[in-house]
């Protein structure tokens, strides 16, 4: 009998009837009810038997049939292995296309990879962790080195599978393609595949219920970022040069022009109650006005009042801080706390204004005798803030750096935590 011409046969050991559709270079015929392992070349004499091989879940059945890159392959084999390593399993699906053969479709938590039998020889060696290699004009990197042992047979195979059969695999990566070397004591194949996604699948095989979502990442997935991210990196790329352009304009051109500048002895601010009054004009009131205040104070506080007087009236008051305290300590130096202080405001209108400011400190928390330092004031019109740009550009730049974020955080699952990556 010849399986070119059968359709079915019945097993010859439990009878049950076995579809097939693998051509003339099946040699085992897996049966799914017993286990029994038939010879195809051989009248499907019994060989041997799977004994208590647990079935797995399939997604995809026997005898499902569909379009992979415009050829129709169908289902023929199933074969479930065993890492040596961590003892995760997954299914490796035969399929065979009158036309083109051969080919096997992997399944592995969810995960899919089509690939074929090649003759081309990998140019480089494939022995370290990461190395790189070329082949089918590609460039790859190892990726895995592992045994791995079958556990469970169905249906048509072009070898005679052992149960607990060992398989020595090399694996090479570039998203979404993989190059494979299988090694068993027989023989050794080259494969070359490609990853595929599981919604493709489903609608190439059209399951009777949908497949399940994968779990983790693949060696061979690509990265294929969020549309949400991708757009928010998109919109950074053009956004983020126009911040840095606009804070760089701010930088240069809105630093203002100086309208005040004088040093105040600390006679006239700190006890007196008239303060110490000083004049400016202002020129532009469209823009803002910055007040810096610097006093010379080491290892003491102070707190000073100002106000902005127009004609005699106050227009508005304000409080500042400064304190500034150093020394040192296990052969160190160290200070904290600031000499100077800046306040914005805006005036309403060009002219002339005052500026009057009160005083008072201490060397401590609890000391209130002021120490008698000078204080800088500088007065600048025509400020442009800068910041609110620079917070814009930093912004548009963790919208770029967020694509690499997401990608960087989708190889380290790829590779695993290394610290390399």
């Amino acid at each position: 009998m010849s399986a070119t011409k059968l359709k079915s046969i019945n097993c010859t050991q439990c009878a049950a009837p076995l579809s097939l559709r693998g051509g003339r270079y099946v040699e085992s015929i897996n049966c799914g009810y017993c286990g029994a392992v038939l010879d195809a070349k051989h009248e499907y004499s019994v060989i041997k038997n799977f004994v208590k091989a647990k079935r797995p879940y399939l997604p995809l059945k026997l005898g499902m049939s569909g379009k992979i890159k415009n050829v129709e392959f169908t289902i023929i084999g199933v074969i479930e292995f065993q890492h040596s390593y961590d003892h995760s399993r997954w299914i490796e699906y035969l399929l065979f296309s009158p036309t083109h053969g051969y080919a096997w479709l992997e399944h592995d938590h969810g995960h899919y990879v089509f690939s074929r039998r090649v003759r081309d020889l990998p140019d480089g060696v494939m022995q370290q962790y990461k190395t790189t290699f070329r082949a089918r004009d590609r460039k790859f990197q190892v990726y895995d080195f592992y045994d791995a042992t079958v556990t469970f047979v169905e249906g048509e195979l072009t070898w005679i599978a052992e149960q607990k059969d060992k398989v020595h695999v090399t694996e090479g990566i570039a998203p979404p393609w993989i190059y494979t070397i299988e090694k068993t004591a027989k023989e050794k194949e080259y494969l070359f595949g490609e990853y595929m996604d599981y919604k493709e699948i489903e609608a190439i095989f059209k399951p009777d219920s949908a497949l399940l979502e994968p779990e983790g990442v693949h060696g061979a997935q690509p990265y294929i970022p969020h549309p949400f991210v991708a757009g928010l990196g998109r919109a950074g790329l053009f956004f983020a040069p126009v911040a840095l352009l606009l804070w760089l304009a701010v930088v240069f051109m809105g630093s203002g022009q100086p309208v005040f500048q004088d040093r105040i002895p600390a006679d006239e601010y700190l006890g007196n109650q008239q303060g110490a009054t000083r004049n400016f004009t202002i020129t532009n009131p469209d823009r803002l006005v910055e007040l810096n205040l610097y006093s010379g104070l080491s290892n003491a506080w102070g707190w000073y009042d100002i106000e902005i007087l127009q004609h005699n009236e106050p227009l508005f008051s304000m409080s500042q801080l400064i304190s500034y305290y150093h020394g040192r300590e296990g052969g160190e130096n160290w200070s904290e706390g600031s000499r100077s202080a800046t306040a914005l405001f805006r005036l309403p209108e060009a002219g002339e204004y005052s500026l009057r400011v009160w005083g008072e400190g201490g060397t401590g928390e609890y000391d209130t005798t002021a120490q008698r330092a000078e204080l800088d004031i500088n007065i600048t019109e025509g400020i442009i803030v800068s910041r609110y740009y620079l917070f814009l550009l930093i912004f548009f730049a963790l919208m770029v750096y967020s694509r690499r974020h997401f990608r960087n955080r989708f190889e380290k699952q790829r590779w695993g935590d290394d610290d390399d990556d």
